[in-house]
C-alpha cells in the first residue's frame, strides 16, 4: 500500500496529516478496481479515500479473489487485532504489513511497524482528495521557538508527527558577528502543526575566509540523517532503503520567504539582501547503516535547487557542465569534480516556488550521467537515506516557510 504525507500550510504555513490504512468492516464497501491496491493479499484495498472488496474480476488481479487473511464480514480468526487504535479510526487498521481489527483495549498511540499518515492510493503527484487532518501526527515535545547563537550553535530539533526540523547551522564557526537562526512549530486552532524559521547571518563580509562559505542549512527532515536522528520509522517514510529497491517518490511542494533590509550590498548594479537558495536534497551511503562524519559511509549527495540568488552557484565556473532536461525541466547541471566528486546538483534556470517532482528522476540521472560529468560512478546498491527540505544561507536577515509540502511513496 502506497503511503503519503501530507503537509498543506495556510497563511504563513499549515502542516496537515492525513491517515489511510487498512479496510473496513462489512459487505456494504465497494469492489476495488484493482487487486494492485491490495499488495498484501489479505482481500482489501484502498481506492478514492475509501476501504474496498478485491473480488473476482478486480484488474491485476491473478486470482481475482480475497487470499488469507481477511474476511468481508471482519469477524474472520485469521485477521490480528491492533496493537494501537492509532492505526485506524473505522475499526480496521494496518500494522506489521497486515490489516488489523481495532477493539476495546487497543492503546490510542502510533502502532509500531505501521503507517499513520497517508493519502490516497493512486500514486503519482499531487494532494490527496477528501480526508482530514490527522490526529497521529502531534507536536512531540516542544514547539520552541529553539534558538541557536554563538554561544549556543548546537540545538537538538524539534519533532511532530513523521517529520523533524533542524536548525543545522553546521558550519556557524565561519561567522565572525552575533548571529541567529531559530525554528518553532506552531499549533494551529484546527490541530495542524506549522513548521518555520528566522535567521540573522549578518553582512557578507562577516565571515572567516572566503565570502562563499554556507553558514547553515536548516531543515526539514524525512527519513534518517543519522544513525542517532530519524525523523520516523522505515515503516512510514520507506527510508533508509538500497537505490534498487527504492520506490517512486513524488513531492509536491510551494514555499515563501522573506529578507529583510538589515543587510545589503551591491551586486551587478542592484542592491540584493541576502543569499541563500531553496534546496531539497539527498544523501547516498555505502550501506542502510548510516554513519556520517570523517569516518562515516556517505558515498553521495544529489541537490536540486528550487531558488538561489543572483551570485551564488554550487561551486565555481568549472563546475557548470551544461543544461539537461530533468523531469520535465531544464536545469544547470554542477558538480564539484576532485574537490568533492560524491556531489552533483540541479539548479533551476529561473525559480520554481511550488510544483511538482519526481525524485526517481534525478537518482536516474546521476546514475546514468553523472560520472561523465565529474562525479564517482553512481551505484545502486547504495542507500538513500532521507530527503531533506531547506535552505543554505551565505548571509542576511529573514524568514522562510514551506506552505505546501507533499512526500508520496
Amino acid at each position: 500500500m502506497r503511503f503519503r504525507l501530507l503537509l498543506l500550510m495556510c497563511g504563513f504555513a499549515l502542516v496537515g496529516f492525513v491517515v489511510q490504512s487498512g479496510p473496513a468492516a462489512g459487505q456494504d464497501r465497494p469492489a476495488c478496481a484493482s487487486s494492485a491496491s491490495d499488495p498484501d493479499g489479505d482481500g482489501w484495498g484502498w481506492e478514492n479515500n475509501q476501504s474496498c472488496r478485491v473480488v473476482a474480476g478486480s484488474s491485476g488481479s491473478s486470482s481475482g479473489s480475497s487470499s488469507t487473511g481477511g474476511s468481508s464480514s471482519g469477524g474472520s480468526s485469521g485477521v490480528p487485532t491492533c496493537v494501537s487504535s492509532a492505526s485506524d479510526p473505522d475499526g480496521w487498521g494496518w500494522e506489521n504489513n497486515q490489516s488489523c481489527r481495532v477493539v476495546a483495549g487497543s492503546s490510542s498511540g502510533t502502532a509500531t511497524g505501521g503507517s499513520t499518515s497517508t493519502g490516497s492510493s493512486s500514486g503519482g503527484s499531487g494532494s490527496s482528495s477528501g480526508g482530514s487532518p490527522s490526529t497521529t501526527a502531534p507536536i512531540v515535545g516542544s514547539a520552541g521557538p529553539q534558538c541557536v547563537g554563538p554561544t549556543n550553535q548546537y540545538a537538538g530539533g524539534l519533532q511532530f508527527g513523521d517529520f523533524a526540523v533542524w536548525n543545522n547551522a553546521w558550519n556557524a564557526a565561519v561567522s565572525t558577528g552575533s548571529w541567529s537562526q531559530c525554528i518553532s512549530l506552531r499549533q494551529n486552532s484546527d490541530g495542524t502543526v506549522s513548521p518555520q524559521w528566522t535567521y540573522d547571518w549578518l553582512n557578507e563580509n562577516q565571515v572567516v575566509g572566503p565570502v562563499w562559505n554556507v553558514k547553515a542549512y536548516p531543515e526539514i527532515v524525512y527519513g534518517v540523517k543519522e544513525a542517532s536522528r530519524q525523523s520516523a520509522s522505515t515503516s512510514v517514510t520507506g527510508l533508509p532503503s538500497t537505490v534498487n529497491q527504492l520506490d517512486e517518490y513524488t513531492i509536491d511542494f510551494s514555499f515563501s520567504s522573506t529578507e529583510t533590509t538589515k543587510h545589503q550590498k551591491s551586486f551587478n548594479g542592484q542592491t540584493i539582501y541576502g543569499e541563500k537558495n531553496v534546496a531539497i536534497e539527498s544523501f547516498f551511503h555505502s550501506d542502510c547503516n548510516i554513519e556520517r562524519g570523517a569516518s562515516g559511509n556517505q558515498m553521495y549527495e544529489i541537490m536540486v535547487w528550487l531558488d538561489s540568488g543572483p551570485e551564488r552557484r554550487p561551486a565555481g565556473s568549472t563546475g557548470y557542465k551544461g543544461d539537461a532536461t530533468v523531469d520535465g525541466r531544464v536545469w544547470e547541471v554542477w558538480t564539484k569534480g576532485s574537490n568533492d566528486p560524491g556531489y552533483i546538483a540541479f539548479v533551476a534556470k529561473s525559480p520554481v516556488r511550488s510544483g511538482s517532482i519526481n525524485w526517481n528522476s534525478f537518482t536516474d540521472y546521476a546514475a546514468a550521467n553523472g560520472q561523465s560529468n565529474g562525479t564517482r560512478a553512481f551505484d545502486n546498491n547504495w542507500c538513500m537515506a532521507n530527503l531533506l527540505f531547506g535552505s543554505e544561507i551565505w548571509w542576511g536577515e529573514g524568514s522562510f516557510s514551506w506552505d505546501q509540502l507533499v512526500v508520496t511513496h
